[in-house]
């Protein structure tokens, strides 16, 4: 088969996006498949993120989301990440993530107790695409009192990530009633044109309550102030539970009124 030819660079050295992808065994193009959630949230913050802006991890967990924002601010130009997650295991992992996939393209050029600079490397990053500094400040800590104490209307992109960590301990999951203290929050956070990206896993009883109160609450955003979108896979199912697909939600500020939602 061909080479796996990693996150950022395709076989000719052009910017790649996100890795080449399979149906039955045939590599296909991007445009021949509908993308999972992960994919459409990611290029979605593609392309609001600007040199020079504010991102939140709010739910780190393993990191893919963190790397993906710092990739993105480089490209950019640079700009900070803010990684939070409630769960030490969660950070230690997101850090091995990014310090083994920005190998080679990005080097930790300070580690100030829980902050980091990230500067792209000589001489690949150019073909990467790689050009600016990225700060990282690492947060242990629930995801609600870190936005709660967030400046208004000061960062561009949130994301959430909602459950349990992958391969740790399912005893540990976000719940609903932290993260509706949360949402309201990041969307105090995020500037005019930002978006706060909620993905929603109803596969445990807890999960279900969380996604219905994220849908109650992006139903009843005003109109003229909010963009709220809501994406589903409508038609796969884990094969194991049987439970639906991730649900994906964007929800991007239209002005700069304080967050009012309609009955």
């Amino acid at each position: 088969g061909e080479p796996d030819t990693g996150p950022f660079l395709a076989e000719n050295g052009e910017p790649l996006n996100e890795r080449g992808r399979y149906r039955d065994g045939v590599r296909v193009a991007d445009t021949v498949l509908l993308h999972p959630h992960t994919d459409i949230a990611h290029r979605y913050w593609r392309s609001i993120l600007r040199g020079g802006d504010l991102a939140i991890d709010a739910t780190c967990g393993n990191g893919h989301d963190t790397l993906e924002l710092v990739s993105i601010l480089s490209r950019a130009g640079g700009g900070r990440v803010v990684a939070c997650d409630i769960q030490e295991s969660a950070i230690e992992s997101s850090k091995a993530k990014l310090l083994r996939e920005l190998e080679g393209l990005m080097e930790r050029v300070r580690d100030s107790g829980g902050q980091w600079l990230l500067s792209p490397t000589e001489p690949g990053p150019r073909l990467a695409g790689f050009k600016g500094d990225v700060a990282v400040d690492w947060r242990l800590g629930g995801h609600e009192e870190m936005l709660e104490g967030c400046e208004r209307l000061g960062a561009r992109v949130v994301v959430f990530n909602l459950g349990y960590l992958p391969g740790s301990d399912k005893t540990v999951f976000t719940s609903a009633q932290g993260t509706m203290r949360a949402i309201p929050a990041a969307l105090e956070a995020v500037g005019v044109y930002g978006c706060v990206s909620v993905t929603c896993y109803a596969g445990h009883e807890e999960g279900k309550r969380e996604q219905e109160a994220v849908l109650d609450l992006a139903r009843g955003l005003a109109v003229q102030d909010w963009s709220s979108y809501v994406l589903e896979w409508a038609n796969a199912r884990n094969k194991r539970t049987g439970t639906h697909a991730p649900l994906l939600v964007l929800l991007q500020r239209l002005r700069e009124t304080p967050v009012t939602p309609v009955a």
